[in-house]
């Protein structure tokens, strides 16, 4: 079972240092190309076999429900993700189930009409607490979870974050009405006034009332050069290259200084739940091995676990295909998971 001391997450009571992979699962489809994916255990071999002790399994609200009926679960969605940490679990393998999209709170995807109506619509307020209220019932008893991740990556409209603080405090609640123990990642609130994150400074880690909480942050920086290219996120433009004469080392370690501040003043555990670049930085002029190489050293150094965006897809994954297809040798960027893993 996993558990909080201090700053230490725990496993059997033992301390465990976190390193693995974002498995998306394509959580942006329809229900039925997700409930078609990963149906072997080939996958979860393979982050075994790379060096991962867990895995970060990401899923929207709509699998599990449907806005014409909410409260009412799809038992086959449930039957999916439980094959999920089955496979996980055989291998040894921590799982963290984090909740990408909740019904009503978009994050940073450039789209028109973005919504925010989770942070004033009461019932879909109640449909959130209500799917983590499920998922700590069915859950309860399984040792192979590590955690819940509550929200991705926050953005509120309003002009404080007040209403992610609200929100949150609500749903650690019930949780513990279910159950005391099961660790819960909080993360960073990312943007206020509807400002989305990554292109908005307001972003800050909020202290909450509970003791078996893990705090979180995602790790993109510079994110003009991690994601050149990312049109879902409104980069068109190259993104130069690293080490460069504003990009090196030191400069990296300068992000870290309110997370690990954090840590010493709360006495409480941390986590860099996303780090990840494009697949274009992997170029051979771009320097994107000698990116990771220095982040690496900057997570292990000031005992950062992390998890690396993403396990499988051609935009930024370790390997580069479609989450509907085979694992190949081909596909696969052994010089970037050796770093990740340190087997180089």
């Amino acid at each position: 079972m996993f558990s909080i001391k201090d700053q230490q997450l725990l496993k059997d009571g033992e301390p465990i240092y976190l390193k693995g992979f974002n498995l998306t699962c394509k959580y942006w489809e329809d229900y039925e190309v997700i409930l078609n994916l990963y149906q072997t255990n080939h996958a979860y071999i393979q982050m075994k076999h790379l060096g991962a002790n867990a895995v970060r399994i990401l899923f929207s609200y709509k699998i599990f429900e449907s806005d014409n009926y909410p409260f009412t679960y799809n038992e086959a969605a449930f039957q999916w993700l439980n094959l999920q940490i089955d496979f996980a679990s055989e291998q040894g393998l921590g799982v963290i189930l984090c909740m990408i999209l909740p019904v009503g709170a978009d994050w940073n995807d450039v789209k028109p009409n973005l919504d925010f109506s989770l942070w004033h619509d009461p019932v879909k307020q109640e449909r959130f607490i209500a799917l983590w209220c499920e998922m700590a019932n069915r859950y309860s008893e399984n040792d192979a979870i590590i955690a819940f991740d509550l929200f991705n990556a926050p953005v509120t409209d309003d002009g404080t974050g007040i209403l992610y603080e609200l929100l949150a405090s609500k749903t650690i609640k019930a949780i513990r009405q279910i159950d005391k123990k099961r660790v819960l990642i909080m993360g960073k609130l990312y943007g206020v006034n509807g400002k989305q994150p990554f292109f908005y400074d307001h972003d800050r880690l909020i202290k909450f009332d509970d003791e078996s909480l893990i705090y979180d942050m995602h790790f993109y920086e510079p994110f003009m050069y991690t994601h050149q290219y990312a049109e879902w996120v409104g980069v068109s433009s190259d993104g130069g290259r690293y080490p460069d004469i504003d990009r090196d080392k030191k400069h990296l370690l300068s992000y870290f200084k309110q997370i690990l501040d954090f840590r010493e003043k709360y006495n409480v555990p941390v986590l860099v739940s996303e780090i990840g670049l494009i697949n274009h930085c992997f170029n051979a002029e771009k320097g994107g091995l000698n990116y990771i190489s220095d982040l690496v050293e900057i997570l292990e150094d000031n005992g950062l676990g992390f998890f690396y965006w993403e396990f499988q897809s051609e935009v930024m994954g370790v390997y580069k295909s479609e989450a509907e297809q085979e694992l190949k040798e081909t596909d696969l960027n052994f010089e970037l998971t050796g770093i990740l893993f340190n087997k180089l």
